[in-house]
Order: structure tokens, then sequence, then C-alpha cells
């Protein structure tokens, strides 16, 4: 399971979370998302999808979604590597948008069969994009495409990935976008609604 929740106090925060579950209904470990701004008592992280890695990897479980990192870089698309045993985080890395003032989120991924990661979403067009914007359905006005890729190499890593490991695609043209669902087909391409 995964999500976000909101906490009690009157600091406003939301934090992504990543559940294990046994077919029993124990649980089995609970990973949450801490905000990463310290100076900033509140904050938003969303984990939007969760997947199994694959079998070469050892079955590691991925997360993804967006993230507030600071009033200088706002929100940014992550991915996050779990152990599936444990629950522990292997490693987490936020990516800021190569594009001057777009902020986004990767709201589904899947694995090809080269072990490449790929995932869809949006970035958002408004230099400040405000998490009220966000409508039904987990879109946010004023949207354009964005697909990423991850190389299978920079997956294993202890440290994960890093901006060149990450390939992007952005549909800025004019209209309402976002990459709801991708796949990743045997030949390479992937297909996104």
């Amino acid at each position: 399971a995964s999500g976000t929740y909101s906490n009690t106090t009157s600091v406003e925060t939301q934090e992504g979370f990543i559940t294990k579950i046994s077919s029993s209904g124990s649980l089995l470990w609970f990973y949450s998302v801490k905000g990463l701004d310290p100076l900033n008592a509140s904050s938003y992280e969303s984990i939007l999808y969760v997947k199994e890695g694959p079998a070469s990897d050892g079955y590691p479980v991925y997360g993804c979604g967006i993230v507030y990192v600071n009033a200088q870089n706002g929100y940014n698309r992550f991915v996050v590597k779990l152990n599936s045993t444990t629950g522990e985080q292997l490693w987490f890395q936020h990516f800021e948008d190569p594009t001057p003032g777009l902020w986004g989120a990767w709201m589904m991924m899947d694995f090809q069969p080269s072990g490449d990661l790929v995932l869809s979403g949006f970035v958002n067009g408004a230099i400040n994009m405000n998490i009220g914007e966000f409508k039904s359905g987990g879109n946010p006005d004023s949207c354009y495409l964005s697909i990423s890729r991850i190389l299978d190499s920079a997956l294993r890593s202890t440290s994960g990935p890093t901006v060149s490991d990450v390939i992007n695609y952005h549909d800025l043209t004019s209209g309402y976008k976002s990459g709801i669902a991708i796949r990743g087909l045997s030949d390479g391409w992937v297909i996104v609604t």
C-alpha cells in the first residue's frame, strides 16, 4: 500500500508512505518520506506509485511521486528504492527539472526488459506551483507531459541515480497533458496515456 497522510499538529504537513502487509494482513514494515527542508516545518510529500523491482536486483520496492524541497527549488519529482524485506531506504533521489521554472511529479513507472526504469508524470508551467492546483485524479492545472528514463546501472548503484543518469522528454506544446500511465515495451519503446 502507498499514499499520503497528514499529521494532527498545527503545522501543515503531508508525508508519503509505503507499507508492506503480509498475506494474513499483518503489518511487516512502514516507510515514510520525510521533509527535505529542515528550515520549513510545513512540508508536502506524496508517493504516487509503487512497483516491485526485478528479480536480478533482489526484488526491491520502488516508489515515485512529488516532494517539496525548499522555497528556492519548489516541488521536485522523486524516486526511492527500499529493501523489500525490511523496508529500509536504500537510496532516495529527487530531481529538479532541467528546464528552469518547471516543477513536477512522477505519477507512474514501469521497467523495460533492459532493466531501465521509465517514469511518466507532469511538469507544471507555472513558476510557483501551488499544491492547491491539484484536481481530482492528481492532475494540476496547466501541466505538460513528462517522460523520464533512469538507466539500470544507476538503479543498482548504492547511492542511486544522478541527474546525468536520467533522460527526460517533455511535451511543452499548449494543452493539458499528464502521463498518468506508462508501460515499457519489449522493443524499447514506451506507451503513455
